[in-house]
């Protein structure tokens, strides 16, 4: 079995950037200021942020359509990584901090009903 060595690279530098992501969403500092705290260039963090999202796009498209008595809303911000998804009376706010693991079984959850 052939490794694809381009698409392990492009993972490890995906979860390198979701760490960073993570740590700039508990500063509470604005993009620039921690860019350049990190040294890290304001494209390249933008470029990487999109490429989180939309990675996270592809997951929650892989799942069923949700039934048609919830009343789901996605709400988003250009600079925010919060999303916070309404189900019936049930609210998930879901930003680059919260346990993958728990948000998975939360997901998994979600799916059986």
């Amino acid at each position: 079995m052939k490794i694809d060595t381009r698409k392990v690279k492009t993972e490890y530098q995906m979860s390198q950037w979701a760490q960073l992501l993570r740590e700039k969403a508990g500063t509470g500092e604005t993009v620039t200021a921690f860019c350049k705290r990190m040294g890290v260039n304001k494209n390249t963090y933008f470029y990487w942020q999109k490429k989180l999202r939309e990675a996270a796009a592809v997951v929650l498209e892989s799942y069923e359509t949700p039934p048609q008595s919830w009343a789901l809303c996605v709400q988003s911000q250009p600079e925010s990584s919060e999303i916070t998804i309404e189900i019936n009376d049930c609210r998930i706010t879901v930003t680059l901090e919260t346990n993958a693991e728990l948000l998975a079984k939360i997901c998994r959850t979600l799916k059986a009903l």
